[in-house]
């Protein structure tokens, strides 16, 4: 899966708050009150969408044991997956390092006022990323399908290590990271007219809202690694 969470390029919490508002995270802290506005936006729309839809297998909703009951028949989808999937839900680890990791790599600190725009957007990435990142359960069950004498070995031995370098692609994944850090370039640019032309008539480095780089290390250290996770998690408990 090589999908770039492009919402993360418009700048969530790009002032982060230090108003003294909690959710687990510690009050007194930039963390704690990014977090709120967070769980506050998020389980507002979801509530009201979710009467009408149930979430699938890959849109996880971030705080699942919020939301009211179906108005409507729910969607019967297609069998693909394993009925293991339902019960694989790594949003609260998403929404830790979302916080601790992502938003100090690409958000300045201070504070600017725009909170519910910002909390907008986090959220708006924050999904983007659970999708992203639980599609590794539809990646777990083509590779298993691909190789099952393989995978059923090491299924049954319980072999975690095992499963995790059977689908690991490394030349694939270098080359993710490559085309995220090339969509970064492309979509995270200021668009100054002027300054484009001026730059590339004197061969300056060009000007973006988040360096490209930035991007391609996110992927390489959390998106993909995350997304094994969720396959390793998976392929564990395909034969249940």
């Amino acid at each position: 899966m090589q999908c770039f969470p492009a919402s993360l390029l418009v700048c969530p919490s790009w002032s982060i708050t230090t108003k003294k508002i909690s959710l687990h995270y510690p009050a007194d802290d930039s963390i704690g009150v990014t977090a709120r506005r967070i769980h506050t936006m998020s389980i507002g729309s979801p509530r009201l969408l979710s009467m009408l839809y149930k979430h699938g297998i890959v849109s996880c909703c971030l705080y699942a044991e919020d939301m009211p009951a179906l108005v409507l028949p729910p969607l019967e989808y297609p069998g693909i997956l394993h009925r293991a999937a339902d019960a694989i839900n790594i949003n609260q680890k998403i929404m830790d390092l979302y916080l601790n990791t992502i938003l100090p790599a690409i958000a300045a600190p201070g504070d600017d006022g725009n909170y519910g725009s910002a909390a907008t957007l986090d959220v708006l990435c924050l999904q983007a990323l659970s999708k992203r990142i639980h599609y590794g359960k539809f990646v777990a069950e083509a590779k298993f399908r691909a190789k099952p004498e393989e995978y059923t070995a090491l299924i049954k031995a319980k072999d975690a290590a095992g499963l995790m370098d059977l689908l690991t692609d490394v030349k694939v994944e270098q080359n993710v990271v490559e085309r995220v850090k090339l969509k970064a370039a492309t979509f995270g640019q200021e668009i100054d007219p002027a300054a484009a032309q001026q730059q590339r008539h004197q061969h300056e480095h060009r000007t973006y809202k988040v360096q490209p780089d930035v991007f391609g290390r996110m992927y390489d250290d959390i998106v993909m690694p995350l997304t094994k996770d969720v396959q390793v998690e998976y392929l564990l408990h395909r034969l249940d």
